[in-house]
């Protein structure tokens, strides 16, 4: 009986492992919301915190942090200097704008 009630139970734990795998393969990973590289700004240096994968997307959760280059500064009202892919998009990109935008010849 311990025997028995072992296979069958293996049994069902392989049979619920490879559903789970199809189900994942056919139905889920199609539809999985990936966001599209290409996510530098003018004026800044990127760093992402995810892989590229294979075919160029970034997978949704992953993130990116903007440094702005010197003479430049993070315009507040932008949004943030950490966006992040959800849903299939980023979030509002930054902008670095010139820290000194005239020049007085004095």
């Amino acid at each position: 009986m311990v025997n028995g009630y072992y296979h069958h139970h293996h049994a069902l734990v392989s049979m619920k492992f490879i559903l789970h795998f199809y189900i994942d393969l056919f139905f889920v990973a199609p539809f999985k919301r990936r966001c599209q590289s290409g996510i530098t700004i003018p004026n800044a240096r990127t760093q992402i915190y995810a892989k590229l994968t294979a075919d160029g997307y970034y997978d949704d959760g992953s993130r990116a942090t903007y440094r702005c280059l010197e003479n430049f500064v993070h315009d507040r009202q932008s949004g943030p200097l950490h966006i992040q892919c959800r849903n299939g998009r980023w979030g509002p990109r930054p902008r670095c704008i010139r820290m000194y935008p005239y020049f007085f010849p004095f």
